[in-house]
Order: C-alpha cells, then structure tokens, then sequence
C-alpha cells in the first residue's frame, strides 16, 4: 500500500537554522523565532519561499501561511495525483485547494497547467496565479467556492424549474384551448341551415335539424347494407327511417311504441330484408336453377362492353352457322335465317342469264330464227 510522504522519518534540522533572521509575518514574531512543519518536523526559520500563502482564516494565526513545508506539500501533491486520481491534475488541484482551503478557480488551475513556466510546478503555478487574478480581494477560501457552487446549482435549479413551469403552463394552455373547442362544438347547435337541401326533399319538410341528421345517417346504413337500386327500394328505406324516428320519440314521450315498431317491421317485411326471409333467400331446398333464376332476378350479369361483346367472334359464327342454318330448315325467318343467307350468299351458285334477241326457250325465238332464213 503506499504511504503518505510525511508519514514517518521525521527528523529536526540543525540549531544554526534558528539563528538565521525571520520573516516578521503578520504577528511581527521576533528574530531568531523558526517554524516547523507539521508533516515533516524540519524547522524553518522564514515563512516566506518555505511555505505557500493562504488567505484562509484558520492559518490567520500562522502568518498568513499554510503550515506544511512546499517540498512535503509538492510530495503529497505528486503521490494524490499518482495514486488517487491517475494523473488527473485538475481533480488533484481540486483536491488541494479543498485541503489548504484555497478559492478554486477551474478557469485559473487550467491556465496553470497548460501555461507552466519553469521552476514552477502545477501547485505552485496555481497559487501564483490565483493571488494575481484574485488581486484585492482577501480572505477568500474554499467556502467561497462552496459558495458559488450553491448558488451555481441553486441558478441551474431555477432554470430546470423554470423550464418545467412553462412547459407546465403550455402543456395547460393547449389542453385549455382543446377543451374549450370541443366545448364549443358540443354547445354549437345544428340549424336547418346546416340541413342540405336533398336530406329535406328526401324526408319532407317540419323536422327538427337532429331528426333529419338521425334519419340520414340510418338511410346511409340501409342503402350501405342493402342495395337500392329502384324508386320503390328507396321509398322503402325512407319510410323505414321515418318510422325508426317515430319509434325514438314514441319512446321518449311514453307513446305507442308497439305500434310503431309494427309499423316499423312491416316495412322491412315489405323491403324484403326481415332476418327470416334473408335466411330463405339461399335454403338448403333451394336448386341450382332457382338460385340461378333469383341471381339473374336480383343481380343479373350487366351488359358487356362492346368490345367485349364478342371478342373471338364465337357468337356470330355459331349465331349464324347453327342457329340460322336451323332457321333455314325449318322455313323461319328471323335475323338468325337472314343473317345465314347473307353469309351464304358468296358460295352460292346462281343459273346464268343472257341479254339481246336470241332466245331458245319460246314460240318467239322460233320465229325469228325463221324471219333470220327468210322463209326457206
């Protein structure tokens, strides 16, 4: 483990060091007074270029002088910054001026160990220095360090405090603003102005705006759920939303509910859309060809485009060739039977025919072959 210097080997100097003339100090101590250092033992009979300055009040008493001699304050300086701190000479200053209860300044121990003049080592550099940047002003210690971290930290507090208040009161104000919002569109009240005009056609006029927003939006519902494809099946979905309203206000005024949920369940009935009956749109007795039938009843295949009419031409052949052909052996005219002697008609063979005088097939071609003769 390593030791402390100043730990042990202490020795006195010699008597003749007690003669030499002392440094007056503070106290204006007398000639011939030496000091001692209270780590190594060695007397010495000036203070001054023995023993750092400290403004300290605990060494007041001492002169002014901090009371460990500089060679065992330099020692125990170098085994701190070897042994605790790796090498780290601003926490070492740091620790020091703790110890010797100095002002730390951060700014001036790195001025200290950056700019190092000969001679001087970083401890000593640093007192140099700080006696000139703190100039005039005495007594100052590490409480004044101590001090101005409080008031540091304190100054750092206030700010995150601060920080945190405002956004406190932003994060207050928007919730203030968004509540006051959706307060003003619940107490916004809807106007038949807000009504379109197609909403009031479609249901008739003398409703209130919320009847004829309630209707719409089960209208929607209907129309979304089930197709609407004709007049009727709209006039079906409307009266099935006025009578959905008259049941909500039957309810609401203790009036004949019964009866207008009949009313109600008869227009379902008539639409078509009662659970029971959408049951039996596809039961389990139900043929291929009544389903088919129902399909094409209900929902028949549109009309191709034209261009997909009869893309391969498969239909005209088979229109014609099949179908016409048929009509032909069985003496019905159609467009089926029109369409086939169109298509027959370049593959037909017709009798040939003769224009001018000479005819062999009557009395007067015989004739005038004879008149040709003159009469022979």
């Amino acid at each position: 483990m390593a030791v402390a210097p100043g730990s042990g080997g202490r020795g006195r100097a010699p008597s003749s060091l007690g003669k030499q003339r002392n440094d007056p100090g503070l106290r204006g101590d007398p000639a011939g007074t030496t000091y001692r250092c209270t780590c190594c033992g060695r007397q010495y009979p000036s203070q001054r270029g023995n023993f750092f300055t400290s403004k300290s009040q605990l060494f007041h008493g001492w002169g002014g002088y901090f009371p460990i001699c500089k060679p065992c304050t330099e020692k125990y300086y170098a085994w701190m910054s070897s042994e605790v701190y790796g090498g780290d000479d601003m926490r070492t200053l740091h620790h020091m001026c703790r110890l010797m209860d100095l002002y730390y300044s951060e700014d001036t121990a790195a001025a200290a160990l950056v700019e190092s003049r000969p001679g001087f080592t970083p401890l000593s550099s640093y007192i140099s220095r700080l006696t000139v940047s703190t100039g005039r002003k005495t007594n100052l210690s590490y409480i004044d360090t101590i001090l101005e971290d409080l008031d540091a930290e304190r100054e750092m507090k206030d700010a995150i405090r601060k920080a945190a208040e405002d956004q406190a009161e932003q994060i207050l104000a928007d919730a203030r603003a968004e509540a006051d919002r959706v307060r003003g569109d619940l107490e916004r009240k809807l106007t038949l102005d807000d009504i379109p005009t197609e909403i009031k056609r479609r249901f008739g006029y003398g409703f209130e705006p919320e009847e004829y927003q309630y209707m719409q939006e089960q209208y929607e519902d209907w129309v979304k759920c089930y197709a609407c494809d004709t007049k009727i099946q709209e006039e079906l979905f409307k009266n099935m939303c006025l009578a959905q309203l008259n049941i909500v206000k039957a309810q609401q005024s203790n009036g004949d509910v019964a009866k207008a949920t009949k009313a109600f369940n008869d227009l379902v009935l008539m639409a078509n859309i009662a659970p029971r009956q959408q049951k039996d749109l596809v039961g389990e007795n139900d043929t291929f060809g009544t389903l088919i039938q129902r399909w094409e009843e209900e929902e028949p295949i549109p009309e191709p485009d034209e261009k997909w009419r009869d893309a391969d031409g498969i239909k005209k052949y088979i229109s014609t060739w099949f179908f016409g052909h048929l009509a032909k052996m069985f003496k019905v005219e159609n467009d089926w039977s029109a369409e086939y002697e169109k298509a027959l008609e370049p593959y037909t063979a017709h009798p040939p025919s003769y224009d001018g005088d000479f005819n062999i097939t009557g009395d007067g071609g015989e004739a005038e072959l004879e008149a040709d003769h003159g009469g022979e």
